[in-house]
């Protein structure tokens, strides 16, 4: 009786099939393993570019409102009857852009916005409330009125700017006070010290005084109001905020130079404010640690002849930052 032959692999052909096995794993394992990687680098820096736009955008829009106070453009011709002892209402109006330099630094814009559906009805005198008319009366009193709430009344030739009251609704009309508790005396008048600077006409408005508030803390970009309790989140990933204030010393409404807030003597000649912000990612997502330019050029002004290159900051993690930059001009001073 013949015998058959038994037939399979040898151990030699089985530990080169296995070989060629793990090489062909092994390759769609690294081809995985950077696609993941290029993902997660490219999702990152769309984070990167999105909290940078969202953050520079958001301070730019409030720079180009900064020290808007009505028609009345000069802020000097603003009457501030506001008691600098009422820290919950006090406004400095002469400081429409102010800031505090710092690790990280702080900027803080005010001015004026419109209150819609407002009209003026009458004003008897410096020493009698201001009669102003509203489509809802009792909504603009419980809105602007039972906090007592600093308000601007200004023309095109005067403002004043006082804590407010209403001593009486007629219909949907509004007599404005001035609150004696939180108003300081500036003018005497013939019925009352807590006066304002004139009588209003028809041409006359009333404002909502503001002031915003720009700072970075655990790497988000936060905004703070003085109507608002708690600070709203602007941008997470935000490592830096650094502003340089460009003065103008000639009145030629142009910035001969820019400094740090301690450096300015004058704010009031600031004219345009460098807004820098530095993002980086969240994860440590380079293949080693990077090198990055931030706020150079106040430290290349310091140190004549030195390259760009001598100016980058070393990283000591893998993590990705990038530079985000404008100069906005104040509008409301040019």
């Amino acid at each position: 009786m013949k015998i058959k032959s038994q037939q399979g692999m040898t151990l030699v052909e089985l530990m080169i099939a296995m070989v060629l096995g793990f090489i062909i794993l092994y390759g769609v394992i690294q081809v995985f393993m950077a696609n993941r990687h290029t993902s997660r680098l490219q999702e990152s820096l769309s984070r990167i570019q999105e909290n940078g736009r969202i953050a520079i955008t958001t301070v730019a829009r409030e720079l180009r409102n900064a020290d808007y106070w009505g028609c009345t453009s000069d802020a000097t011709r603003l009457q501030n009857h506001v008691a600098k002892t009422d820290e919950e209402n006090f406004i400095p109006h002469d400081l429409g852009v102010d800031g505090e330099d710092g690790t990280t630094d702080k900027l803080s814009i005010r001015g004026a916005v419109s209150i819609p559906n407002s009209r003026f009805v009458d004003h008897l005198g410096q020493d009698y409330p201001i009669d102003i008319g509203f489509n809802d009366a009792a909504a603009f009193i419980n809105k602007y009125l039972d906090a007592s709430q600093v308000l601007l009344i200004s023309d095109c030739e005067q403002g004043d700017l006082f804590v407010a009251n209403a001593y009486d609704k007629i219909t949907n009309v509004v007599a404005l006070g001035h609150d004696n508790a939180n108003n300081e005396t500036i003018f005497s008048c013939s019925t009352g010290n807590h006066c304002l600077s004139r009588k209003y006409g028809p041409d006359a408005l009333i404002y909502k005084p503001y002031s915003v508030d720009f700072y970075v803390n655990n790497n988000t970009l936060y905004r703070k109001d003085n109507t608002d309790s708690q600070a709203q989140p602007i941008a997470n990933g935000v490592a830096n905020i650094q502003f340089l204030y460009g003065v103008d010393n000639n009145d030629d409404y142009y910035a001969d130079y820019y400094q740090s807030r301690t450096s300015v003597a004058d704010m009031s000649k600031v004219v345009s404010v460098k807004v820098h912000l530095l993002l980086e990612t969240e994860e440590a997502v380079a293949e080693s640690p990077q090198s990055y330019l931030f706020n150079w050029e106040e430290t290349f002004a310091a140190n004549t002849g030195s390259q760009i290159e001598e100016l980058k900051i070393q990283a000591n993690d893998k993590k990705i930052r990038r530079e985000f930059s404008t100069t906005v001009a104040l509008r409301n001073r040019i």
